[in-house]
C-alpha cells in the first residue's frame, strides 16, 4: 500500500472515532513537529470551509518532506492523530472530512505550491501547501501571489519587497469558440452537452450568406445540417459558445456523422469553429434555408 493510501486508510478510521478516550489519546500522540499553530485553530471564526481547508494544508505542509519548513516525516498514525485533534477542537467540520480524505489519496498527482503563512510558537517558519489539478500551474501561481500579498510577512530575513502587482502571474483561460446552429442552442435538447463541458454563451450571430441549411432526417433529437455553397447561400441564425480548450475532444466524441466541426464564416467577416454537415447527407434532407434558422423551423413543427 502506498503512503497516501496508508494515510487515507488510517485517517478514515481516526475521523470516524468520536469517543473522548480516543480524542485524549490522539492529542497526546501528536508529535511536536506536527502540532498545528494556535492561529490555525483560531481560523474557525472565518468560516467552516476556509478554516477546514487551511487546517488541512497547514498540517500537510508541516508533515511532508516537500515543504520547506519540515524537520521530520511523521508516520500515518501520527498524521491521523493530528487530524483527530483538529477535529475535536472544531477546526475540521464533518462536511469536509470526505474532502480531506480525497486530497490525501490524490497527493500523487496534480501540482502543489508552498507559500509562507507565519511562524510557529517555537519561532520556526510555517507555511501552507496549495494543491491543485495537473496542468493548473498558472492558476495556482496566481492564487499564491494573491495569498502572499494578503499575508504581511517579510521576504525571509531580507528587507526586500514584493514586486509590483502587475508582475504577478495572471490566469488566462484558454477557451475555444464553437458556433452552434441547431439542437445545441440555448434551451434546445442538446444544449446540456455544452453546459456539462463548461460551455458559456458568448453571443448570438448569423453566418455569412454562403450557406444552405437543411433539416436532416432522423431523430429525436432532430438535427440540422449547415453546408457551405459556392452560390445561392443565405444567412443562418446561430449562437457562438465557448468551451475550455481541453474539452473540445469530449465534444467531438459526442457529434455523430454526418456532422462535424469546421470553420464557419460569420456575417461580420470573422470565422469561428462550428457545426457543419457533409454535403452528401443533404440528398434526402429538407432545405430550410429560407427560414433563416433552426428555431424558426422548430416552430413549424408545432
Amino acid at each position: 500500500m502506498s503512503v497516501p493510501e496508508q494515510i487515507g486508510a488510517v485517517t478514515s478510521s481516526a475521523l470516524s472515532s468520536t469517543s473522548a478516550s480516543s480524542s485524549s489519546a490522539a492529542s497526546s500522540a501528536i508529535p511536536a513537529s506536527c502540532a498545528a499553530p494556535r492561529w490555525v485553530r483560531r481560523t474557525a471564526s472565518i468560516g467552516a470551509a476556509w478554516a477546514s481547508t487551511l487546517a488541512l494544508f497547514a498540517l500537510w505542509a508541516l508533515c511532508t518532506r516537500s515543504a520547506p519548513d519540515t524537520r521530520a516525516l511523521p508516520s500515518p498514525g501520527e498524521v491521523a492523530a493530528a487530524f483527530v485533534a483538529l477535529r475535536d477542537e472544531g477546526v475540521l467540520w464533518p462536511s469536509v472530512r470526505v474532502s480531506v480524505l480525497r486530497v490525501l489519496a490524490g497527493l500523487a498527482v496534480g501540482v502543489a505550491l508552498a507559500v509562507p503563512a507565519g511562524f510557529r510558537p517555537d519561532g520556526m517558519p510555517f507555511g501552507i501547501t496549495l494543491i491543485s489539478n495537473a496542468n493548473a500551474e498558472r492558476a495556482l501561481l496566481a492564487f499564491g501571489a494573491r495569498w502572499q500579498r494578503a499575508v504581511p510577512l517579510p521576504l525571509g530575513k531580507t528587507t526586500s519587497h514584493l514586486p509590483p502587482p502587475e508582475r504577478d502571474p495572471v490566469v488566462v483561460e484558454d477557451r475555444v469558440p464553437v458556433a452552434v446552429v441547431g439542437a445545441h442552442m440555448s434551451g434546445l435538447p442538446l444544449n446540456g452537452q455544452l453546459l456539462a463541458l463548461g460551455g458559456r454563451l458568448e453571443k448570438a450571430a448569423r453566418t455569412a450568406p454562403v450557406y444552405r441549411f437543411y433539416a436532416l432526417p432522423g431523430g429525436p433529437p432532430h438535427r440540422p445540417g449547415l453546408v457551405r455553397v459556392a452560390e445561392g447561400g443565405g444567412e443562418i441564425e446561430l449562437e457562438v459558445w465557448s468551451l475550455p480548450a481541453e474539452k473540445i475532444g469530449a465534444l467531438l466524441r459526442q457529434i455523430p456523422a454526418p456532422l462535424g466541426l469546421g470553420s464557419v464564416s460569420l456575417a461580420d467577416g470573422t470565422s469561428v469553429p462550428g457545426f457543419l454537415c457533409e454535403a452528401h447527407a443533404t440528398t434526402a434532407a429538407k432545405d430550410i434555408t429560407s427560414l433563416g434558422g433552426w428555431r424558426a423551423y422548430v416552430k413549424t413543427l408545432g
